[in-house]
């Protein structure tokens, strides 16, 4: 099972329309069968307590994203998110709420729902905060140079496992080590 961690806004949907595609069966590309890698967005969304949309307005472009991904032929099979502030829109001293990243919390709520094996999948992001929550988990961490591309203003101190140019190359990345299930089997 794969984890796509930091999907953020519109300007995200076609990037991971492209990943979700690339990690679809192709002809010449065997797959276990009965094995297929879980895609799951995990994001923060602070937007909603900071009163930029709603989690209704989130709920429906996660529902356009979905359908979309679809109709390319691929699939994503859950979404997790944190509608709390994070660390940088806090009080000095307030502790960001668990499952706000760089805390690994949604992706062990994803790992207990999906059994799945962290140490086996990919946490793939833009920001060194999806990458310190992935590191956290002992998942294998991509960073995508797209966006804040790790160079965000509060970026942390930490190294992704890999950096590639856009979503869809991590996606490739992802199917070309697609040779462990994440499950626990």
């Amino acid at each position: 099972g794969w984890i796509l961690a930091g999907k953020r806004g519109i300007g995200k949907a076609s990037f991971a329309l492209a990943a979700a595609r690339e990690l679809v069966a192709e002809p010449g590309i065997p797959q276990p069968p009965g094995n297929h890698p879980d895609i799951i967005v995990v994001t923060n969304q602070a937007g909603i307590p900071l009163g930029y949309f709603t989690q209704d307005q989130m709920s429906a472009f996660n529902l356009e994203l979905r359908v979309a991904v679809e109709r390319s032929g691929g699939r994503i099979d859950a979404f997790y998110f944190c509608p709390h502030l994070e660390a940088k829109h806090l009080p000095a001293g307030v502790t960001p709420h668990q499952c706000v990243k760089p805390s690994p919390g949604m992706l062990l709520e994803a790992a207990r729902d999906y059994a799945l094996e962290l140490s086996k999948c990919f946490a793939v992001g833009d920001k060194t905060s999806d990458i310190a929550a992935g590191a956290a988990v002992g998942c294998t961490t991509v960073l995508v140079r797209t966006g804040k591309g790790g160079r965000e203003e509060d970026a942390l101190p930490v190294e992704p496992t890999y950096e590639v140019d856009h979503l869809w190359e991590a996606a490739l990345l992802i199917r070309s080590n697609l040779k462990d299930a994440c499950h626990g089997e």
